[in-house]
């Protein structure tokens, strides 16, 4: 009985130590805000309002990024902009 509660708790001394070293500071890098409409519009704004007290409250700096694509913001738009490699998911064929 005894050795097998040593094994579990230095296991779990173990796994903690692995997981500690592996947290890093989040966020690593800036973060960005994207705002799905033009600069200065009724959007961007509170976008920019929002990202000031954000960055006082997490002590990172938060990057504002407008997407204005005229008349409007396509569906496939944001997505691109948050990760311009990934293929768009209708255009896959399996």
């Amino acid at each position: 009985m005894f050795r097998v509660l040593r094994k579990i708790v230095l296991s779990s001394l173990m796994l903690l130590v692995a997981a500690g070293s592996a947290w890093a500071a989040y966020p690593e890098r800036p973060i960005t805000l994207i705002v799905p409409f033009g600069a200065g519009g009724g959007t961007d704004i509170p976008a920019r309002l929002l990202s000031g007290m954000m960055e006082k409250k997490l002590g990172k700096s938060i990057v504002v990024q407008n997407i204005s694509r005229r008349p409007r913001p396509s569906r496939t738009a944001i997505p691109s902009a948050i990760c311009p490699s990934a293929p768009c998911a209708c255009s896959r064929t399996s």
